[in-house]
This record gives C-alpha cells, structure tokens and sequence, in this order.
C-alpha cells in the first residue's frame, strides 16, 4: 500500500480500515456462468469470460430522468445489505450516466424509484477490481495543503514534537464479486514523519 521508505521517519501511523463480506440471498448458479458479449458504450463490447446468470424476482426501476439508467437491487442474505447495480439506458454512455450521477441525490433517488419488484433475467460479469490512490495529491489539489508543509504544519493536538508533518496519505479499495456474493475491504493509511520527510 506504501513502501518502506515512506515510513523511514515517521512518527505516527494512522490506519482507518473497512471490511465486508456477504452471501447472496439469491445465489448465481455457477452452470450458468459463460463466456457473454459486455458492452461498454455504444459501439465498443467484448467477450466477459465470467458472466454470471439467473431469472427471479427483484426490485428494479428507471432513475430517469435525473440519471440516464435503470437499476437493480440484488438482496444478500442478510437483510440490512444490498448490493445496487446501475445499467445505462440503450444509447447511453456510462460516463454520462457517472456525470449525472455527481449531480443527483443518489441515496434519495433510489429510495423514491426501487419500490417495486418484477421478473428479471440478470447477466452480471463476475469480476474483481482493486484501486490504490496516492491522497496527498487528490487532498493539495483540494486546497488541503497545510498539514503536508514542513514550514505550516501544527500537528500539536497530536503530539509534542512541534517538526512534525503528514507526510503520506493513501488509499486503497478491492471488490470481488462472484456467484456465491461478494467481499470488499478499503483501507486508508495516513503517515505522520518529521518535516524533513519528503511528502507522498
């Protein structure tokens, strides 16, 4: 998540961690789960080697037209979770569904639109994704600059040395999804060195 070397000085490691892990309410039986045509956009698919399958019945609606797609709950066994997935409408390219989506209300939304349930026949990829991030970079673009300046930096509620400074912050995220359910797990590690460290 980060090197060796970005520890070398550091005085505080702060760690914020989340894990989850749920069987499906609905399993995908795994003799359905072949090779089918994925479409990206409009003009662009590929053949998913993994895509899972089943027919049931499932809460499902249209989120138009705050957001150009439909969406699907997919229930797991316990029933305090739910996976949501969002599919863009015929002609719709995801990265203007993911546009309107940074505009709307999602959480409310979804709750006005999936309150009804009908038959459905799901083709779901299994797949499994991971993402690291390099926070300081996305934090100074924000105007967050402060705690990584070795010449501002006040960190004295944390501490007694007064030359410290933040000087790593990153992030990472994993979600496998498969026909059995899905696990996830996030992480976010924030490294407090001397000021002398050089920041990310």
């Amino acid at each position: 998540m980060i090197d060796e070397s970005a520890i070398t000085n550091a005085r505080m490691i702060l760690v914020n961690a989340i894990y989850f892990k749920a069987n499906w309410k609905y399993t995908f039986p795994k003799d359905q789960t072949v090779a089918r045509t994925f479409t990206v956009s409009e003009g662009q698919s590929f053949q998913h080697a993994r895509t899972m399958r089943q027919h049931g019945n499932f809460v499902t609606g249209d989120l138009s037209p705050e957001i150009p797609a439909r969406a699907l709950v997919l229930p797991y066994e316990d029933d305090n979770f739910r996976m949501v997935v969002i599919l863009p409408n015929e002609g719709v390219d995801v990265r203007e569904v993911e546009a309107s989506m940074g505009s709307s209300d999602l959480s409310s939304l979804l709750e006005r639109r999936l309150r009804q349930s009908a038959e459905v026949s799901v083709q779901l990829p299994r797949f499994k994704v991971s993402k690291g991030t390099d926070m300081v970079k996305i934090l100074m673009s924000m105007g967050v600059t402060t705690l990584f300046d070795e010449n501002t930096a006040d960190l004295s509620d944390l501490s007694d040395e007064s030359d410290l400074a933040v000087t790593t912050i990153a992030h990472d995220a994993s979600i496998e999804v498969t026909e059995e359910g899905s696990e996830a797990a996030a992480a976010t590690v924030a490294v407090v060195g001397l000021r002398t460290s050089s920041v990310g």
